[in-house]
């Protein structure tokens, strides 16, 4: 019976929005929830591929990469998330590698306009956890390249 109440959450929870491992277990802990029982439902819902943080994760990354986030950002958030860090650099490896950090950050130079001088725009790209090599590369004016 308390089983099923904790399936029952659980569903709930992710029929709400995808959720980690990590998050989902959080949530049905302040909920009340025993850590037994939402260990064997995790498990239940891991096997029938409804709790997956790699799709979880790949899902994160291009929603971030949409949003012109660097791959810094999403690897903390992905942190955040609970995930493994080996997960998440596999994840980042193959679904935003370094190289797609320069057209991140070239869309959103585009999206910002040229109303920057490039010293702010350094200063905004670097704030915002992108690579700093990838930034010279976007900003070759700014360093005489």
């Amino acid at each position: 019976m308390a089983e099923q109440r904790v399936m029952d959450a659980a569903l709930k929870l992710l029929a709400k929005q995808d959720l980690s491992r990590a998050q989902l277990s959080r949530k049905l802990s302040k909920a009340g929830f025993g850590e037994e029982e939402i260990v064997q439902s995790l498990d239940r819902l891991s096997g029938w591929g409804y709790l997956d943080d790699r799709k979880y994760g790949i899902g994160r990354v291009e929603c971030f990469k949409a949003k012109l986030k660097s791959r810094n950002y999403t690897r903390m958030a992905l942190l955040d998330a609970g995930l493994d860090e080996g997960l998440i650099e596999s994840i980042l490896d193959e679904y935003y590698p370094a190289e797609a950090e320069i057209q991140v950050i070239a869309a959103l130079l585009r999206k910002r306009g040229p109303r920057r001088t490039s010293i702010q725009e350094w200063n905004y790209l670097v704030r915002s956890g992108f690579d700093e090599e990838a930034v010279r590369r976007c900003l070759p004016e700014q360093f005489n390249c």
